[in-house]
């Protein structure tokens, strides 16, 4: 089916990072906020100085949420 090629595969053009559209925010708050207290956790258990910085992929948007995004998600 070509017109699901045309959806799902990714163009050398098409962005992989972006902004998230405000309407997908409240969808994503929990799993950033979830994401976030992991990376704590992560940070404690390894005695690590700095947390690590996790990239979320969203699948129905189709882009990569980069570590800073992802933390204006969690405070909004």
């Amino acid at each position: 089916m070509a017109w699901l090629d045309r959806i799902f595969t990714r163009r050398r053009r098409q962005r992989c990072f972006g902004p998230v559209p405000s309407w997908a925010r409240f969808r994503l708050r929990p799993a950033c906020r979830q994401l976030s207290e992991q990376e704590h956790r992560m940070q404690e258990l390894l005695g690590l100085v700095v947390p690590p910085r996790l990239t979320m992929a969203d699948e129905e948007l189709a882009i990569l949420i980069e570590p800073a995004e992802r933390r204006a998600i969690e405070k909004e």
